[in-house]
């Protein structure tokens, strides 16, 4: 049987991954909200950039590499976001507290 279209190729490829999928991004998040997230915006990254994906073998990686990055990405933009507000907060609070003037 030979798939008609990249989304039937793209299906047929994702299909035997997704518990793993699941299970792999839920060992790397701290809630299964996250998870629930995490993984259908996975799934659509692949999806939107399957077609550059030059050998199907290599689906796997793929996938796993893209769920890694995007928790990594969400990891880095909420730790940054935590620290700029906790910097600005601080340096608020000195100018504030200062009227030594």
């Amino acid at each position: 049987m030979h798939p008609d279209s990249l989304s039937e190729q793209f299906l047929i490829l994702l299909e035997p991954h997704q518990d793993a999928l699941w299970r792999f991004v839920r060992s790397m998040v701290r809630t299964k909200h996250d998870a629930e997230n995490v993984v259908p915006e996975c799934v659509l990254v692949a999806f939107e950039r399957f077609e550059k994906l030059r050998d199907h073998q290599a689906f796997a990686s793929y996938l796993f590499t893209i769920a890694s990055r995007i928790v990594k990405r969400r990891r880095w933009v909420t730790n940054y976001s935590h620290t700029v507000a906790g910097s600005a907060g601080s340096c608020c609070r000195c100018y504030l507290d200062d009227t030594s003037g």
